[in-house]
């Protein structure tokens, strides 16, 4: 049973048809694509999937799990599909308030603090959020290093990345009051 097809279409029946409806369908479509009495190339091809849906079809305890499964493929599809129009009218929103000159946290649905904390973890996050990405990336890149070399090499270096985090903290301070 190959869950990627549609029986159905293939024997150009509605899901709700009875056992009867397959069976005409399947002897009217037999009489048409057998190879015997079809000889295009496709015949053998269609015959097959015409048999293997009535196969399908025809057996109750399989085409209850058949029916089953689409079933359940269904509902799958119609959450992927909310789920893509929940985020597209989030992300049209976030554009709005971005547009309308928001800062970043209330774009982003942050009060201040938050903003702030997660500025102080991470140098260069109220950058990268407020689109000010290359520069977010800069400063995050710089105080790594320096910070690294600090660390590694005992270097007075470590001050530039301590300068680097108070910029980026002071960046993110003046923003989010504004």
């Amino acid at each position: 049973m190959d869950f990627s097809r549609d029986y159905y279409e293939i024997l150009g029946l509605d899901s709700n048809a009875t056992s009867e409806d397959i069976k005409r369908a399947y002897r009217e479509l037999v009489k048409k694509y057998h190879p015997d009495v079809n000889r295009s190339a496709m015949s053998e091809e269609l015959f097959k999937l015409i048999s293997e849906a009535y196969d399908v079809l025809s057996d109750d305890a399989r085409r209850r799990q058949y029916d089953l499964y689409r079933k359940f493929e269904n509902e799958e599809l119609e959450e992927e599909k909310r789920r893509a129009s929940d985020n597209t009218s989030a992300s049209a929103h976030l554009s709005d308030e971005c547009a309308r000159g928001q800062p970043a946290a209330r774009a982003y649905g942050m009060d201040r603090v938050q903003l702030l904390v997660l500025s102080l973890v991470v140098p260069g996050y109220y950058q990268i959020s407020s689109g000010e990405k290359k520069l977010g990336y800069v400063l995050f890149a710089i105080y790594f290093t320096f910070w690294a070399l600090a660390f590694i090499k005992s270097l007075p270096i470590g001050i530039l990345a301590i300068a680097i985090w108070l910029y980026s903290l002071y960046d993110a301070y003046a923003h989010s009051r504004g």
